[in-house]
């Protein structure tokens, strides 16, 4: 009697832990806030110019909702997570490089000029991990185990509200518009917002906290399908390239219970 019951005990024990151990096989499956502070590459500035590509700047604010379409695959739950992501992104754009630097009338109107835009976007992801996902967020290794390495690749689409401006006068103004910016710039502007598709390409690695947490760094590298969302497009074959994000993502990765 004894043996019988301790072997319900132990099967009973085996269904909870392999509960545990499963507990990414279900639909949804966690959720992850983070921010970042990083690049945003666009017509404002020297395109070539490493001060530039270091100083238009881009604030992000985001999260991602990971969920398993596939709740009982074992191909598709180890090392694959699928995600829907929002995020919020400001934009401080300026005029910076050695075009803006001399002591002229026409670099001072280019110092005069910034754009500030902003972006809210969502997309859809899909992210593999270098690790058995089935064992790495229940896992009690110490030391490499604890890190688990992953890319991914997201398609969505960003709102984007442009807003540029100039210390001289009102950029919108088509009788002014001319004496207070570049002749390049003139009927170039716009400041109306609109749609842009989108495409990331992620790197990461994430390091596991404890039993239902984690912390991440990832590289994402965001390509923009318009070259207005910076408020320029400049009809001049030097500077028809889209905009683009390129943004170092810290965040906390938490896994539902």
């Amino acid at each position: 009697m004894q043996k019988k019951f301790t072997s319900i005990l132990f099967f009973i024990g085996l269904f909870l832990f392999s509960v545990h151990i499963h507990a990414q096989y279900r639909t949804l499956d966690s959720y992850s806030i983070n921010f970042s502070y990083g690049f945003l590459k666009s017509d404002f500035g020297a395109r070539y110019d490493w001060n530039t590509n270091t100083h238009n700047n881009a604030f992000e604010l985001g999260g991602k909702l990971y969920f398993n379409p596939f709740p009982y695959s074992d191909k598709w739950g180890s090392h694959f997570k699928l995600f829907a992501a929002l995020d919020i992104v400001k934009g401080r754009l300026e005029h910076i490089g050695r075009w803006s630097e001399k002591d002229t009338p026409y670099a001072h109107k280019l110092k005069s000029m910034h754009g500030r835009p902003l972006l809210v976007g969502f997309s859809m992801g899909l992210e593999y991990s270098l690790q058995d996902l089935r064992y790495y967020n229940f896992s009690e290794s110490y030391g490499i185990y604890k890190f688990n390495p992953y890319i991914g690749v997201t398609l969505g689409g960003y709102y984007y509200r442009p807003y540029v401006y100039s210390d001289l006068g009102d950029i919108n103004d088509p009788g002014i518009q001319g004496s207070i910016i570049v002749p390049r710039f003139v009927n170039h502007i716009y400041n109306d917002g609109g749609f842009v598709f989108a495409s990331s390409f992620n790197v990461g690695v994430s390091y596991q906290l404890n039993y239902y947490m984690q912390i991440y760094w990832e590289n994402r590298f965001t390509w923009l399908s318009s070259d207005k969302v910076d408020g320029l497009d400049v009809n001049d074959s030097a500077d028809k390239f889209n905009d683009w994000l390129v943004l170092p993502v810290f965040g906390l990765y938490v896994v539902l219970q």
